[in-house]
């Protein structure tokens, strides 16, 4: 049975579709040479992936981790943790970002986008984290 279009809402694992794409489209950026010049990507292109590939493994560690009511609190926590440090490691993105655009000639619409997929990371991040806490 299929549902009406404006009864949709976004899943509750978007939050994993959403950090694939943004590790995708920050490994195009980083090795496009028209947005990072090889003489940069040791400065920007590699903090700025390495970055990215933290916020991704602390949100997979974060979802492998499926808690109860019955769970001990240590389990809550460290859920609750590895999401925290994803969304600590978003802002880290953002100094990185911010510095490469300020040094280099970084397309508009490519900022816009790649910013945008962050702001929704962290949205849907923290969205998780108070469903947790709902359920809990």
């Amino acid at each position: 049975m299929s549902v009406r279009a404006k009864d949709r809402s976004v899943s509750i694992m978007e939050f994993l579709n959403n950090m694939h794409e943004l590790e995708i489209l920050t490994i195009k950026l980083a090795m496009n040479e028209k947005y990072i010049p090889k003489r940069y990507r040791f400065v920007f292109a590699m903090p700025l992936m390495e970055s990215v590939r933290k916020i991704g493994k602390n949100v997979t560690y974060g979802n492998s981790i499926y808690i109860t009511k019955n769970d001990p609190a240590s389990a809550i926590e460290r859920r609750k943790r590895y999401f925290a440090n994803a969304i600590i490691e978003i802002q880290n993105s953002f100094e990185i970002m911010r510095l490469a655009s300020e040094m280099l000639p970084v397309n508009e619409n490519v900022l816009k986008e790649w910013t945008g997929r962050l702001l929704a990371e962290e949205k849907l991040l923290k969205g998780v984290m108070k469903s947790d806490k709902d359920r809990l």
